[in-house]
């Protein structure tokens, strides 16, 4: 026999004492009251982090469809910032090639084209400042909204709270009301 078959024949004959072992306690013993509570608590523990995990997955969608929404605003906002952008750099073409044909034809000075190139690149600058307020204006917008439908929602919970509280007390004041009725025709005798 070689090393490696030695080595291999005394690790089998080391997981398979364990498992006699475990198959000779099955079958003489009955398992312990102390590992019949153990088996209760672990079952109660996994039942606990199933419901656990439902709750976390209910509230990771419930979070997933408003970020998702959030995202696709967000996404229309850079769209029409995208769409608004390359229409600007084509006018600014348009107005680049404008005005180098109106210098040509002209022969306007270096001073006069410095002039209209300053001119040209404050539009552009203003057209992008003008742009980049407009979608931290309705970034913000968007921001509020949801702020406002999270206190719609804490108003409605609050609101159904109350009308639980109210029904609850309408029942047991029904309830106590037709107690004293109860005892004023049934049972004269006790008033």
């Amino acid at each position: 026999m070689s090393a490696k078959q030695s080595v291999a024949s005394e690790e089998t004959t080391e997981i398979a004492t364990p498992t006699e072992n475990l198959i000779h306690l099955d079958q003489d013993s009955d398992p312990q009251p102390r590992a019949r509570d153990f088996n209760t608590k672990i079952s109660d523990l996994e039942e606990t982090l199933q419901q656990l995990q439902q709750h976390l997955d209910s509230s990771n969608h419930d979070f997933s469809k408003a970020l998702n929404s959030a995202e696709s605003r967000n996404q229309a906002l850079s769209s029409d910032f995208t769409q608004a952008f390359q229409s600007l750099s084509e006018d600014t073409l348009k107005l680049s090639a404008a005005t180098t044909e109106v210098a040509s034809k002209l022969e306007l000075s270096i001073a006069e084209q410095e002039g209209a190139t300053l001119t040209l690149g404050k539009k552009l600058t203003a057209k992008i400042a003008q742009l980049s307020k407009k979608h931290r204006e309705e970034s913000a917008a968007l921001r509020a909204e949801q702020q406002s439908q999270l206190e719609r929602i804490q108003a409605l919970n609050e609101a159904t709270e109350q009308l639980a509280a109210l029904l609850e007390s309408s029942i047991d004041e029904s309830i106590n009301r037709s107690e004293s009725i109860g005892s004023v025709y049934c049972f004269p005798w006790l008033r």
